[in-house]
């Protein structure tokens, strides 16, 4: 599996134009591109949890934000 529930997930998200690439503790497992320009817009970066009726608890260390990044590469993906 590329994610586990018990240890920390390192979540790398790369969009630029209209393009978004993602990848979890260095695999990519996502390609998607936005084919109708309108809706690219500057907007608000939300974290959120998914479906679950128990209680949750959600925790996020060392988040870093690039904005306009130079590359089109996935830093954590080896090759």
């Amino acid at each position: 599996t590329v994610t586990s529930q018990n240890e920390w997930n390192k979540v790398e998200i790369l969009a630029r134009g209209n393009q978004v690439r993602c990848a979890f503790n260095g695999v990519e497992t996502m390609e998607w591109r936005e084919a109708d320009p309108s809706r690219i817009v500057a907007g608000p970066i939300g974290i959120q949890l998914h479906g679950w009726n128990g209680s949750q608890e959600a925790r996020y260390k060392d988040i870093v934000v690039e904005t306009f990044p130079k590359e089109d590469k996935l830093l954590t993906v080896k090759r």
